[in-house]
């Protein structure tokens, strides 16, 4: 079951990636397409811990050290680190 045939309204914001991967920020969370095998992986918000603050996702940025900043419209700015594949949260709390 693929959950971009059924779960997001739309998407805010594309980033192409290395080796045919595709960031995907919709209104509903984060999405990473691979573009090989179709293969879709789901970052959202949730209660858990090492997730998003927020599913609006507003734009996207990787660095040169593999970081995925995240600005979402009511959580603030996620971080993920896509080699430990953790995920930070800044917010006003942080003083941002």
């Amino acid at each position: 079951d693929n959950p971009l045939t059924h779960e997001v309204e739309y998407f805010q914001v594309i980033l192409p990636a290395a080796d045919n991967l595709l960031w995907l920020g919709s209104t509903t969370g984060l999405y990473l397409l691979d573009l090989k095998t179709a293969k879709v992986t789901v970052y959202s918000a949730t209660s858990r811990q090492n997730s998003l603050s927020g599913n609006v996702i507003n734009d996207l940025y990787l660095d040169e050290n593999n970081l995925l900043w995240v600005a979402t419209s009511t959580g603030g700015i996620n971080l993920i680190d896509l080699a430990a594949g953790t995920i930070s949260i800044i917010s006003d709390k942080q003083q941002l």
